[in-house]
Order: C-alpha cells, then sequence, then structure tokens
C-alpha cells in the first residue's frame, strides 16, 4: 500500500491552512534538514547515507507538528 509523500502531504496541508513552509537544505553540511512553519522550527530530519530519507524525516515532524498545532487550536475555539 502507497503512502503519500512526507514532502506533499505537509505542503497540501499548509496551502489549506495558508501557513508558509520553508525548507533549509544542511544536508551536506551535517546530513540533515530543517522545517520552519511560520518561522518556526517544526521538523528537523536527519540521515547521512540518503538525502531524501532526511528530507522526509523533517517534512514528516513537521506534518504532525502541524497537525497537533490545527487540533489544539480546533479545540480551543470550540471550547469558547
Amino acid at each position: 500500500m502507497l503512502q503519500t509523500n512526507p514532502v506533499k502531504k505537509l505542503h497540501e496541508t499548509c496551502q489549506k491552512h495558508k501557513l508558509k513552509v520553508r525548507v533549509v537544505d544542511m544536508w551536506s553540511h551535517d546530513g540533515s534538514f530543517e522545517v520552519f512553519i511560520d518561522n518556526q522550527l517544526r521538523g528537523k530530519g536527519m540521515c547521512h547515507v540518503k538525502k531524501e530519507i532526511a528530507l522526509n524525516r523533517a517534512a514528516n515532524k513537521a506534518y504532525n507538528e502541524v497537525i497537533n498545532m490545527l487540533s489544539v487550536g480546533n479545540m480551543k475555539i470550540a471550547n469558547s
């Protein structure tokens, strides 16, 4: 069973909720990628062997942070 690419999933979710995504490629320096959502670090992924794995790990962590952030925001609105 194929899963959606983490980078695509992150970008689609952020676009839907009007959030700005910035990916910083530091792979050649330390094997990592950092993902910033609205200028806040939300995900960092590392893999010294394969660049794509580092990017996917960072995107997946950022995606999970965004989903948590959105669900907390929705709970606050519902409780108001």
